[in-house]
Formats: structure tokens, sequence, C-alpha cells
């Protein structure tokens, strides 16, 4: 019944001739009967006056998004590190309740291991504290071009999304320095917290729209509280 009706399945292909972006679709080879137009509760095609022409109006496209085009404002973009392939793709002609016949595809999806130079490395300088501000020096590969929009989180380990920070900078308006490829800025002590977890620094490219560099993890010293001694006791003398 399938191959008997394929010429009748021009609709498709007359949509893709007329559409670019229909055209990047894929579909899986029509091995199943039309599914539309049944009587309801039954396997039989429209029985009804107008008689309406079986038909695949149920259908599973697929496309794999495209790498945009590396421009002058962007670096080389890697190629794409997955697949997709087509396994079944099937119809379920026991359902009655509909004028349509359900359709089902089952698809491999492999990811292939990313191994890549981050595009800045991140420093935290020195031993960081509450009681100071904080210094972040970062580096970055020479066809990195960043962005006033860039910025660098202060993340706590564990984060889930990129808008988990703790606190962040503009890598813009907070630089002390730069010099020879290596970038200084700070974080003000008042948007530090004050909590013993253990830390990690992103850097997000505005360019790239993605986190460019990540920091080894690390902790944020508690700030030190002086306790004065009581009144009349004995001071040490040296």
């Amino acid at each position: 019944m399938a191959d008997s009706c394929l010429p009748w399945d021009y609709g498709l292909n007359i949509a893709k001739r007329q559409d670019p972006l229909l055209r990047e679709f894929q579909e899986g080879p029509l091995r199943f009967p039309p599914t539309y137009k049944f009587d309801k509760n039954s396997d039989n095609y429209d029985t009804s006056e107008k008689k309406r022409k079986p038909a695949w109006t149920d259908r599973i496209l697929w496309r794999l998004k495209r790498q945009p085009h590396a421009g002058s404002y962007t670096p080389k973009l890697p190629a794409p590190n997955f697949s997709l392939s087509l396994k079944s793709y099937i119809s379920h002609m026991m359902y009655t309740i509909s004028d349509h016949k359900p359709v089902s595809g089952t698809f491999d999806l492999e990811v292939k291991p990313v191994v890549f130079i981050p595009m800045i490395t991140l420093m935290h300088e020195g031993l960081w504290t509450t009681e100071n501000d904080i210094l972040i020096s970062y580096s970055s590969t020479p066809d990195f071009l960043s962005s006033p929009w860039d910025w660098i989180g202060l993340y706590k380990v564990g984060l889930r999304h990129i808008n988990d920070y703790v606190s962040f900078v503009w890598v813009g308006d907070n630089q002390v320095s730069s010099n020879d490829g290596l970038n200084q800025v700070y974080i003000n002590v008042n948007n530090i917290p004050e909590t013993e977890d253990q830390f990690l620094l992103c850097y997000y490219s505005n360019s790239l729209q993605s986190v460019a560099g990540i920091s080894n993890p690390f902790k944020i010293q508690p700030r030190v509280i002086l306790q004065e001694d009581p009144p009349g006791e004995a001071q040490p003398q040296i």
C-alpha cells in the first residue's frame, strides 16, 4: 500500500522546493501505509462522501543545527561533535480513536568527546579572603576577541547554570592592568560571600555566547575577628 501511494506524496516535496529552510530537514523512508484519513474507531480509510485520498500527514522531520559562519568578529568554529541516525520510523495502526494514525521514530545520538584548549586561562592571585578585594588574572589565546560585554563570574562549585553566580565583574569596567596578554581585574570586597564553600571562576564571552574559560576550584578564607583581652588582664611583654 505504501509503495503504491508514494507518487501521490508530492506535497512535502513541493514545499521543500519552495522553502530553503525546509530543504535542510531530513526524513526516513516511508515504509508504512498512509496515516490519514481513517473512519474513526476503524481501520478503514475515509468512506464519507468526500472520500479523501489516503495521505502521509503525520511525519517526523529532523534537522541538525547549523554551525554559524565564522566572521571577522568570531574565531573559527570547530566541526560538529555529534551525529544523529534514524533507527526506526513506524506507524501505530492499532489506534482507532482518531482519523489519524500516530507515528514514532527512534534515533541514535552519538556525542564525540570534546578536547580543546580553553581560550581563556583564569588564575586567582594569592590568598583570597573576605577582608580585601580579590585580584583575578587571566590570559587569552591569540585568536580570542574580547568584548566590552564579557564578564567573569564567581561561582560555588557544583553550579548548574551560567546564571548561578554569586558575584560577577565586567572585564572592561573592573580592569586593573593589561600587559603582554596578561590581564587583571578585581572583585570588590563587598561582593565576596562570607562562606567556606569551594568556588571557581568562569569567563563568559559575549561574542561566543559561551563560557571561554574555567579556573581550578579554590577556597575564600573567612574574615579573622580578633578578640580584645578582658580589662585588667596582664599583657605579654616583648
